[in-house]
């Protein structure tokens, strides 16, 4: 059997949904801080986008002492649409920890650019 010292594939839209996990994430936080909501077509408008620069572009009226706290909601929020799935990964190598769980030896990470 051959083994290869590295193996890309793309899974977004596969084993992950980042648009919707994005978007959700993005109306969720603002809605928890109390802050204007943004459409889903503008939260989905930002993939690709840094995170201070999505927040600033679907949420334009956040203040920069909220960042922090938007930042904070964002991230529960997305984890928490994401969890589900990563539970129906047991007895199988978990995609949201990454290449490393699956051939469980440190490897190095990995940017890529589109």
């Amino acid at each position: 059997m051959r083994r290869f010292d590295l193996v890309v594939w793309d899974w977004d839209g596969t084993i992950i949904d980042s648009v919707g996990a994005v978007s959700d994430a993005m109306i969720g936080a603002a809605a928890d801080l109390g802050l204007p909501v943004p459409t889903e077509a503008q939260a989905r408008w930002v993939i690709g986008m840094g995170l201070l620069e999505a927040v600033h572009y679907a949420v334009p009226a956040i203040r920069r002492e909220q960042m922090p706290a938007f930042i904070e909601r964002y991230r529960v929020h997305y984890l928490k649409r994401e969890r589900p799935r990563a539970a129906r990964t047991r007895g199988r190598p978990n995609p949201t920890r990454g290449c490393c769980a699956i051939w469980e030896k440190p490897c190095r990470s990995i940017r890529a650019a589109w």
